[in-house]
């Protein structure tokens, strides 16, 4: 996996939340580790055309209610249909960014609707993916993003 990549998401979501939130997200550990991870709340937007992969967002619920309740700008107690759009909104910003930032060194990328789920176990086949995980310390919570590049 290219180095830019991991940067690329790094920077993205740095300036999303100061952006959008005035929040600082602070890059913890990276690791190349991705087996046996969970997430009470997650989203996942695939990436088409130079970079074939997968960008996964992955919460526990009271970090994704307090994401929730950022977005909306109201407490937010539950986590409903509407307030489960953040999450997969706040993956699409974050996504775009990145894509645009590679766009700028002629990359050729697109990226697909993000998909919800729910407690849901995640496991990346070492024979298809090259992925890593991000994980980044936030005063709504931790969150962890997993970038699994495709192998050709």
């Amino acid at each position: 996996m290219k180095p830019v990549y991991i940067k690329y998401l790094i920077e993205s979501v740095h300036e999303i939340f100061d952006e959008n939130f005035a929040l600082k997200a602070h890059k913890g550990k990276v690791s190349f580790y991705t087996h046996d991870l969970k997430a009470d709340v997650g989203a996942m937007i695939s990436l088409v055309g130079d970079l074939e992969g997968d960008i996964i967002l992955m919460l526990d619920q009271p970090t994704a209610l307090k994401i929730a309740s950022k977005m909306f700008q109201e407490d937010i107690k539950e986590l409903d249909d509407l307030s489960l759009s953040s999450i997969t909104e706040l993956l699409n910003f974050i996504a775009g960014r990145m894509i645009t930032k590679l766009f700028q060194l002629k990359y050729d990328n697109d990226i697909t609707p993000p998909e919800l789920f729910l407690n849901k176990k995640l496991y990346f086949d070492e024979d298809k993916y090259l992925a890593c995980l991000i994980v980044f310390e936030c005063e709504v919570g931790n969150l962890e993003f997993a970038l699994a590049k495709r192998k050709k």
